[in-house]
């Protein structure tokens, strides 16, 4: 799974209906909308490996916060896309995601 994640750094701006009605369908699993959703158009993004740091790709200014390496912070969007085991169906899947030291 450390091969051709699909990278954004930045978020994105959408529009959306303002109402509770609208709000409550976006948090129900398969209903999300937005980069986080899976019809979302990433053709665009950058493919990139992990273990991968986008924050040690950023500007040094001064006026960042020296705790982070006067790096800029922003927000950032992995994707990544794989065919299951139809004999998972109806179970519950957890990915983990670990730091292994070399």
């Amino acid at each position: 799974m450390d091969r051709e994640w699909k990278f954004h750094l930045g978020d994105f701006v959408e529009e959306s209906e303002n109402s509770h009605n609208a709000s409550y369908s976006r948090c129900k699993a398969g209903a999300v909308v937005g980069a986080g959703g899976k019809h979302w158009n990433d053709r665009e993004w950058r493919m990139v490996d992990l273990p991968h740091d986008y924050f040690s790709e950023s500007d040094m200014r001064e006026e960042n916060l020296y705790s982070h390496g006067y790096r800029t912070r922003d927000n950032a969007w992995y994707r990544k896309s794989c065919i299951l085991d139809p004999s998972l169906e109806g179970k519950e899947l957890l990915l983990c995601f670990r730091s292994e030291e070399h």
